[in-house]
């Protein structure tokens, strides 16, 4: 525990004092670019749910952003280029939500936000509404380690084309897209959402929600953390295959919900019902072999 808090407490003041570092590393033209920044989680839903979306804006001038967020900004909403919905004045006050409208049949939704022209303010930023059926098949993907070949405190210094990946791990991916629903599940804390975001867009990982540790709501436990995110979504979604991860807190939450549980890289995970793979081929290759038909797994009618 005294470890944890140790990096937690690490990562606050990397963050806080590396916000020109971990902006996303993208040419900005306009001046007063990303003076501010979002925090929207990622969502999932099933068809016909309604998506309910809070926005949260922070001032990203100060050393502690985090202690300074910014109400009573108007939030535009684009998807693929088409504004989709303007907030009101009080948009970004506190606890307070946007509804969205009723979202297509299963189907990975990705917005994109930004605050109105007239602000004093300039934010960009980027969340996802994960709309899938219940039997849709789903994996579960954990990032540090495991698709990047780096910690958290590492990905907060390097510039993104520069935090290595795992061989194949971005191509292993994009085709088991193709059958599966991606969903990340990362003990990441929340405050480098966007960053992650930018990331995973820039090396071109195949799209889908991604889950980050709050640490306001379990501190000291990110293994609760994963089992409380993966009960919540085992208990809408009934298709939900595999998980794959490099600690022993990713496989006991894997194995909370059942799923088939791949431990990447650590041969010295010890549990039962784990499997051990040093490649995303070895991963892709065993995944493919069990599963033959991913939508013949789920028993829910």
């Amino acid at each position: 525990m005294i470890k944890l808090i140790i990096i937690t407490i690490t990562q606050l003041l990397f963050f806080s004092c590396s916000k020109h570092i971990i902006k996303p590393q993208i040419e900005e033209t306009n001046a007063k670019a990303r003076t501010a920044f979002f925090e929207i989680h990622d969502i999932s839903i099933l068809p016909g749910e309604e998506a309910n979306i809070e926005i949260q804006l922070y001032n990203n001038n100060y050393l502690f952003p985090y202690l300074n967020p910014i109400y009573g900004e108007n939030v535009e909403i684009y998807q693929n280029q088409k504004l989709i919905t303007k907030t009101n004045n009080s948009s970004t006050s506190k606890n307070k939500n946007v509804m969205l409208p009723l979202l297509p049949q299963d189907d990975l939704q990705v917005y994109q936000v930004s605050l109105e022209p007239s602000s004093n303010y300039a934010a960009t930023g980027e969340f996802i509404i994960n709309v899938m059926n219940k039997c849709h098949p789903a994996i579960i993907v954990d990032i540090d380690h495991t698709i990047a070949n780096i910690s958290s405190l590492e990905f907060i210094v390097k510039k993104y084309n520069k935090v290595p990946t795992f061989d194949q791990a971005v191509e292993k991916l994009k085709l088991l897209s193709l059958n599966y629903r991606i969903i990340y599940l990362t003990a990441r804390n929340d405050m480098l959402m966007q960053a992650t975001r930018d990331w995973l867009n820039f090396l071109n990982f195949p799209k889908g929600p991604i889950y980050f540790w709050n640490y306001s709501k379990h501190p000291f436990s990110v293994e609760f953390y994963k089992k409380n995110i993966l009960k919540t979504l085992s208990q809408k979604f009934k298709n939900i295959i595999a998980g794959i991860g490099d600690q022993e807190t990713d496989i006991l939450a894997y194995q909370s919900i059942g799923l088939r549980s791949y431990a990447f890289r650590n041969n010295s995970i010890n549990l039962q019902n784990v499997i051990h793979v040093n490649s995303w081929d070895d991963f892709y290759s065993d995944l493919n072999n069990y599963v033959k038909d991913p939508q013949t797994l789920c028993s829910s009618p």
